[in-house]
């Protein structure tokens, strides 16, 4: 799918802005508050449900009072070449209306139609991959590997951890009942106390041994199984790691992007933009779809170029009023 227009009218701060495209990427300049932000809040909302910070429900209308309807038209190419245009309007009374080339329908038929293009929000933005759940990050990196779930393993991981806490939860009782047998002679009424009481323990730590061997192969498992992911997904500099140790010992599944070797959230703004497009790019590839990529704050970037046939529209700052700059071939 390419962005061919975006037409802005009384959204948010923005009265009447149109953007052409025509399918290509382009750079978007503007002084700070001139309504960058706005355009990707606009597009989001309209294709996506949701503003650039993931808000379902906001507050789009402009912020003085304003008789007229809040609209953003979408305009965008299929992969058959169809053209369509995705209209979504805030009326003055409150009401939201959705339309698809005029056609007026209920929420629930705009949002399937939308579903039906496979349009996904996670591809939106550099950053939108990472905002998801580590589940379902890891569930969509595994599809692209072509592995199986590692939701077994974890699942075996939870139920050893779990005996372990339990196990050494027992141990400490019997360590204070043994305590309270001595201190008070309790073992002159029945000797048997403390040679019971030994006896469990000695069970129970065995129990325990046992529990952290298996917890320990089940985490080479999938610590095994992450590098496995990493290679299968096939990207240049990247590394997706499946356990992290707690401050307490204890390793968790978690599914955490690494890239050149710094981990995702300690990566600088550029270095952030510079992985996510190479991200969204292997997602492109694999799942065969194409969609507008929208990066805010792309000053970070000296000279943006957006990679292959990838429509990228860069918001950056930049003395002057909101404007398309230039087209990025």
């Amino acid at each position: 799918m390419k962005l061919i227009k975006l037409e802005l009218k009384n959204f948010k701060g923005l009265q009447d802005f149109r953007l052409h495209l025509d399918g290509d990427s382009a750079v978007v300049t503007g002084d700070n508050g001139t309504g960058k932000t706005t355009l990707l809040d606009a597009y989001l909302w309209t294709m996506h449900g949701h503003d650039s910070e993931g808000n379902k429900n906001p507050d789009v209308r402009p912020a003085t009072d304003c008789p007229y309807e809040t609209t953003v038209r979408v305009r965008v190419e299929d992969t058959t070449g169809k053209t369509l245009t995705f209209y979504r309007s805030v009326l003055p009374n409150g009401a939201t209306e959705y339309r698809i080339n005029e056609t007026y329908m209920k929420a629930t038929q705009y949002w399937q139609a939308l579903g039906s293009m496979y349009v996904e929000p996670y591809l939106s933005t550099p950053w939108a991959f990472h905002a998801l759940h580590w589940k379902e990050r890891r569930s969509i990196l595994e599809d692209v590997a072509g592995m199986e779930s590692l939701g077994r393993l974890e699942a075996f991981h939870k139920k050893y951890s779990r005996s372990r806490k339990e196990y050494k939860w027992y141990v400490d009782g019997y360590k204070l009942a043994e305590k309270l047998i001595k201190d008070f002679n309790l073992w002159k009424l029945s000797p048997d106390y403390e040679k019971i009481i030994q006896s469990q323990r000695k069970t129970l730590a065995f129990a325990i041994e046992r529990a952290e061997k298996r917890l320990y192969k089940i985490e080479q498992a999938i610590i095994k199984m992450g590098t496995l992911l990493t290679r299968n997904v096939s990207l240049e500099s990247f590394e997706f790691q499946t356990v992290k140790a707690n401050k307490d010992g204890d390793r968790k599944p978690t599914c955490d992007t690494w890239y050149r070797g710094v981990p995702w959230h300690q990566l600088n703004h550029a270095k952030q933009i510079e992985a996510g497009i190479a991200l969204i790019d292997r997602l492109f590839e694999h799942y065969k779809i194409r969609q507008p990529v929208f990066v805010d704050n792309a000053e970070a970037i000296v000279m943006p170029e957006s990679p292959g046939d990838m429509q990228v529209v860069w918001l950056k700052a930049a003395p002057g009023e909101l404007r398309k700059k230039e087209v990025c071939q």
